[in-house]
């Protein structure tokens, strides 16, 4: 009678671990890679020290040129992007960075319009960034303990795996499989290339994408979120305890957003306290001459077209380098 018990679990257990496993698989085959893993699994392959480490939402991945950042610090620096992060995931990234990686200088953004939304932001790709964390990690006891602590109590518990999104068509299975294990989800670069010649041929009536998204649609508050200010906090303690240099960026906005909302002064000056305050080195990249012009920006939020990248870049690195000295 016991061994027919055993061998009811074991059976048992044999059946969820092939479910699993065949879950897995179809996971993987399946469903479209997505921009977060892509670069998840870039950063995994990066084998190079990394001496500056740009760590941010999508406007560092859209104001930063990697190859002039390395020609003006002389130093090998990593670009690590990933579309809406908060602190509370700018440090999750940091501790996963660091446990491969010895960093010398880290340059992270504060992104004033998603700070200081209300209802608060909220960061819309936790499921897809707890997931890889879930995965990676098991090389820093404390980043898995914190994203499982996260996973659970943000119900991403499911995120081992994703169900949705499964062709519909079982015909199309082959053309997914061969899609999703190439360069998938590469950014339209022709379209914008084409769209910033007509910002900048129409440039004195040129208006950004989404600037009644930004202006109109959204409110805003006068206070930083308690945990946006603990998670910074954190930053800077790590950055402390491991030798590394901390620069906190804000990126500059279109200047039809800025005549739009004059409250924006008012989120510079209260991010600038904060920063003092609490003895982080904080610039304010809105200063950079020309930096505002409303045809440089693909949107209202403060994505910059490619082919201002590297004139960007410059200035900013220089601004930060004469504000260090």
């Amino acid at each position: 009678m016991l061994s027919f018990k055993i061998k009811k679990v074991l059976y048992s257990l044999i059946f969820i671990i092939t479910l699993i496993c065949f879950v897995a698989i179809a996971n993987y085959l399946l469903v479209p890679t997505t921009t977060m893993e892509l670069k998840f699994e870039g950063y995994r392959k990066y084998d190079q020290n990394i001496d500056v480490l740009f760590l941010g939402n999508s406007l560092t991945g859209d104001s930063i040129s990697k190859k002039t950042a390395d020609e003006l610090y002389g130093l090998n620096t990593f670009k690590y992007p990933h579309q809406g992060t908060n602190p509370e995931i700018l440090y999750y990234l940091l501790l996963d960075v660091s446990s491969k990686h010895k960093i010398s200088k880290l340059i992270c953004d504060w992104d004033i319009i998603q700070v200081f939304q209300d209802p608060p932001y909220h960061y819309p790709h936790s499921e897809e960034l707890y997931r890889e964390f879930l995965r990676h990690s098991y090389n820093n006891r404390k980043l898995f303990f914190l994203t499982l602590k996260n996973s659970f109590k943000q119900r991403y518990t499911s995120s081992f795996f994703k169900y949705s999104s499964f062709p519909e068509n079982i015909t199309n299975i082959p053309a997914v499989i061969k899609s999703n294990r190439q360069h998938a989800l590469q950014p339209n670069t022709e379209n914008n290339k084409l769209l910033a010649k007509q910002a900048l041929a129409d440039k004195e009536n040129y208006i950004p994408k989404k600037f009644n998204n930004v202006t109109v649609e959204t409110s805003y508050k006068n206070t930083i979120e308690k945990s946006d200010i603990d998670y910074m906090i954190l930053i800077k303690d790590f950055c402390n305890a491991n030798n590394i240099e901390l620069t906190v960026v804000s990126y500059p906005l279109p200047q039809c957003v800025e005549e739009s909302l004059p409250q924006i002064k008012d989120f510079r000056r209260i991010s600038a306290d904060f920063f003092h305050k609490n003895g982080i080195t904080y610039f304010d990249a809105s200063i950079i001459d020309s930096s505002q012009d409303n045809y440089k920006f693909k949107d209202a939020y403060g994505h910059i077209f490619e082919e201002y990248q590297d004139d960007f870049t410059m200035r900013l690195v220089e601004k930060i380098n004469t504000k260090k000295n």
